[in-house]
């Protein structure tokens, strides 16, 4: 989970806010956990299919998005991403990845 009040952040909306980042390991473990036992967040962020499982804020996409829409490269990920993607109303960011050979 992440405190707003940290000096690197560089979103000032979110400062002295708590926001909570939801991965597919421990973090949403935590994070469900944290939920039971009523703890609140001003925003949620997800990263890759857990925008799927939980309601977040903002998305964070660290694939290309043609793995999903154009290929079953990302595996038992890509039709819950395909579908997702399709009807979220959320912020989302896709992070460019260097291609192979690209020099990018």
């Amino acid at each position: 989970m992440l405190n707003g009040n940290s000096p690197s952040n560089k979103d000032k909306t979110l400062k002295g806010k708590t926001v909570a980042i939801v991965a597919m390991g421990k973090s949403q473990l935590d994070y469900h956990m944290s939920i039971s036992h009523s703890k609140e967040y001003d925003e949620v962020w997800a990263i890759n299919s857990m925008c799927a499982v939980v309601k977040p804020d903002r998305v964070f996409i660290l694939d290309p998005v043609s793995r999903f829409f154009e290929t079953n490269d990302a595996g038992p990920q890509t039709k819950v991403l395909r579908k997702t993607l399709t009807k979220v109303k959320m912020s989302y960011l896709f992070l460019r990845t260097r291609q192979k050979g690209s020099g990018a």
